[in-house]
């Protein structure tokens, strides 16, 4: 006998369907490319890379409920080289390149952890990416056409030998990224140019002959929506991986959906790329690279979700607040209304998770675009798990409703065993952990 553990992840009128049939046979293993068991790492991660993550929540109880029962695992981060681009100097016998000698003597920073919370994981295995115009002044570099401001190195090796220099040394084995994209978004000028695909193989190339096990990939594109103009879209990235003859470890995008009020429908409305959309992406992907390499090549999506868009920025509008809310004012207000986009965001990572699960051969981590907080820079910003009550800083944490993504998958783990169901709409998954079977379903709204 199992316990059934049954999640319906996005509740809407199963009548509008029809008959729902979902058939499980929790005795049979249904693996995917030799991939049987879920692997949390990959899937449930909030947007931090663990720096001090004790102490910024500062509460034992919030902490053992996020890494305890909801199995909260590390995401993403922006910024490596970056960090260093004003704090390194140029070696006076290699112009152009960074003194690794003065670098090595920079002490390493107190990254704050607790022996348990190192003990949880061997590897942290967070995705970075860098952020445009990384590279301090000595390397020499060129500007992203119509885009004077974004700058990338055009000496690849210079760069590279800095980049693997930061990985190798301002890490240890159990902090260092798991994946490192080279920019995050980089201007779509940049894409198809070479010496942009050379600068990721030659980081990629050096990270393997330093021994470290990060691995490098790109172009971390700011979209992926290739099934576009009936899949020229795909040239996007297939240029870059064609630039990079298939090489790298992985390759990336992003991918949000982009909603925005429709009056006359009264519902929200946009671009909705999650669910059957992003399936066809993935696979396209894989297709183009099977025919052309011979091989799968692994995906990174180091963000995704959903956004709320040209309506009082990543709010909903005041006046659109009082026709669906009612009429408020004050912090407790300004929770309801924030809620509205954590719905929309939470919907999207749902169904993109889903189907990041569907392809656990291809997917080496995904990544929501859930932070753990945003005080430093911004406390009332859109996409934060907590904000200080009043988004006033230094005051206690309150919690947003971007947690009921990590509260939903919380037990979820085990096994995959066959499930089957003809309605192409509906998203689902079925784990045995034990004694508990574990079906997870997503029903896409119809159009």
């Amino acid at each position: 006998m199992y316990r059934i553990c049954v999640f319906i992840l996005l509740f809407i009128s199963v009548s509008s369907y029809g008959e729902v049939i979902l058939t499980i046979d929790p005795h049979t293993n249904n693996a995917i490319k030799g991939h049987l068991e879920l692997d949390r790492l990959k899937y449930f991660n909030v947007a931090h890379d663990g720096d001090h993550f004790e102490s910024t929540i500062n509460d034992p109880n919030r902490l053992k409920t996020y890494l305890d029962e909801y199995h909260m695992s590390l995401g993403r981060t922006i910024g490596l080289v970056n960090s260093w681009k004003n704090r390194v100097a140029e070696d006076p016998a290699r112009p152009g390149y960074m003194d690794i000698a003065k670098f090595k003597a920079i002490p390493l920073r107190d990254f704050g952890e607790s022996d348990d919370f190192r003990k949880r994981w061997p590897n942290l295995d967070v995705a970075y990416h860098d952020r445009h115009s990384a590279y301090p002044a000595f390397i020499p570099s060129y500007s992203a056409p119509d885009r004077e401001g974004e700058h990338y190195p055009t000496d690849v090796d210079a760069a590279s030998d800095m980049a693997v220099g930061v990985l190798k040394e301002r890490f240890d084995d159990w902090n260092r990224p798991g994946t490192y994209e080279i920019v995050n978004e980089p201007h779509h000028t940049v894409w198809g140019m070479q010496v942009f695909a050379d600068l990721h193989a030659a980081i990629c190339r050096k990270a393997k002959q330093a021994g470290l096990k990060t691995d490098v990939g790109g172009p971390c594109l700011s979209i992926g929506y290739f099934y576009k103009k009936g899949y020229q879209g795909l040239n996007n990235i297939t240029q870059f991986i064609d630039n990079t003859h298939g090489q790298l470890d992985f390759y990336s995008f992003h991918i949000y959906d982009y909603l925005k009020w429709d009056e006359t429908a009264q519902d929200f409305g946009g671009e909705v790329t999650a669910g059957l959309p992003l399936e066809g992406v993935l696979d396209a992907v894989q297709n183009y690279t099977v025919n052309k390499y011979q091989k799968e090549v692994p995906i990174v999506v180091s963000e995704h979700g959903g956004y709320l868009y040209r309506d009082g920025g990543n709010f909903i509008s005041k006046d659109l607040a009082v026709q669906l809310i009612g009429p408020g004012e004050g912090f407790e207000y300004e929770m309801k209304r924030r809620s509205v986009h954590c719905f929309l965001m939470t919907s999207g990572v749902i169904a993109n998770t889903m189907t990041f699960m569907q392809h656990p051969h291809i997917m080496r981590k995904s990544a929501p675009f859930i932070l753990l907080e945003s005080t430093s820079w911004s406390p009332n910003y859109y996409a934060s798990l907590l904000v200080p009550e009043g988004f006033k800083k230094g005051n206690a944490w309150r919690e947003t409703e971007l947690i009921n993504f990590f509260k939903l998958f919380a037990e979820v783990k085990g096994r995959r065993v066959l499930s089957l169901c003809e309605d192409p709409d509906i998203q689902y998954h079925s784990f045995v952990n034990g004694k508990n079977l574990f079906v997870a379903m997503n029903m896409a709204p119809l159009s």
